[in-house]
């Protein structure tokens, strides 16, 4: 089991490579130019005219100017001072100021989430779409925007000492809790919230909420059914990995994680976020993991198999698109955790136990698609 020192290590040289985009929120963040925000912004590519709403109309060239209009550039100043902030009610982060889903023609993907964001969740708000009824902000490990109506703003040191307090991590995929006020709040997997007292046998957390002015309230609530929760980050090993896994095999398929379920790369990014590690958001980034074994496009399927079997069980396997955790082998064939779309066979849409012999729609086998394997405890022990 890895300890936190190593934990920490780990998550540094993740966020040393700009490319993986990763942030540690350990510190105060500097202020940013103008050309700064918006490469993270990207308005060209704000192009919603590349595909479909819910009922199957085409987006139109008018529609982008109405989004790009939302965007507020030109209200971006010279030099941004950071705004801090919490999540107090879970909620979509997406990619441009708009509830409205794109989708490809006949598919149910809204390909503007991003991710999901949960309570407790700290951001970074840079920018307000032009009604300021949107905040474009800074997660740990991607940018988007989020209704503002869902986060709450804090000082400084109050938003960097909640990271720095004792802490527990749901392990449920999904709790309600009950406030003082009577309101119901539904807790997500690896939801991260701090403790209100450090003594060891107290579960009264302190849960990010949003008062009348927008300022966060940290209101003081004990934990219901205790067995949910671990203090502090569960234990990092293989097995763990796949145990937390289990918890969502036969959920539904939910790209950038809309309405809390999980896509590929957000089920990878979940299970580790649970035991203290930072994951990229999807596996492009996911591919510039510190210490990453890359394999080559031409390497024989059988030199493939005898790499990745060497791989400790709850390594993460990557190629451009997809992502997946190693579960070993059984009768000679090896086992992988994934919420995936769809394969050859047709639609899966689902978090299932499958084989790398598997074929992907292209007819390429997973076994062959793979670019990558990140095996956490290798690397440590090679530090």
């Amino acid at each position: 089991m890895l300890i936190i020192e190593q934990i920490r290590q780990i998550n540094q040289l993740n966020a040393a490579d700009p490319a993986a985009e990763v942030y540690l929120f350990d510190e105060p963040v500097s202020a940013l130019s103008k050309s700064e925000i918006l490469e993270k912004i990207k308005p060209e590519e704000c192009r919603p005219d590349l595909y479909y709403d819910k009922k199957g109309r085409k987006y139109t060239l008018a529609d982008n100017a109405r989004l790009k209009e939302s965007l507020n550039l030109a209200r971006i100043s010279d030099v941004t001072v950071p705004r801090y902030a919490f999540v107090c009610q879970n909620c979509n982060l997406r990619l441009y100021p708009s509830v409205k889903g794109v989708y490809l023609n006949n598919q149910d993907i809204d390909y503007f989430a991003v991710k999901w964001l949960k309570i407790g969740d700290r951001l970074i708000v840079w920018h307000t779409d032009w009604l300021r009824k949107w905040c474009f902000v800074q997660t740990n490990n991607a940018w988007g925007w989020v209704e503002a109506e869902n986060i709450a703003y804090a000082e400084m040191d109050i938003w960097l000492n909640y990271a720095k307090r004792d802490f527990v991590t749901s392990l449920l995929p999904k709790m309600t809790l009950q406030t003082e006020q009577k309101l119901s709040q539904e807790i997500y997997f690896a939801t991260r919230l701090a403790l209100a007292d450090a003594r060891k046998n107290s579960m009264e957390v302190l849960l990010p909420q949003k008062g009348a002015g927008g300022e966060l309230v940290l209101e003081k609530i004990f934990l219901p059914n205790q067995g949910a929760w671990h203090r502090g980050y569960a234990p990092l090993t293989g097995e763990n990995i796949l145990r937390l896994g289990e918890k969502f095999i036969g959920e539904r398929y939910a790209w950038g994680g809309v309405g809390g379920g999980h896509d590929c790369t957000s089920l990878i990014a979940d299970l580790y976020a649970s035991c203290g590690i930072i994951m990229p958001s999807n596996s492009y980034k996911q591919l510039h993991l510190a210490g990453i074994e890359k394999i080559a496009a031409d390497m024989p399927l059988n030199a493939r198999r005898s790499l990745i079997q060497q791989a400790s069980t709850g390594s993460v396997l990557l190629f451009r698109g997809h992502g997946m955790i190693y579960c070993g082998e059984r009768n000679e064939r090896q086992l992988i955790l994934h919420s995936v779309y769809r394969l050859k066979e047709g639609f899966i849409n689902q978090t299932v136990v499958g084989f790398l012999e598997q074929k992907r729609e292209n007819g390429h086998s997973l076994l062959e698609s793979v670019e990558g394997i990140w095996d956490i405890w290798r690397l440590m022990k090679n530090q």
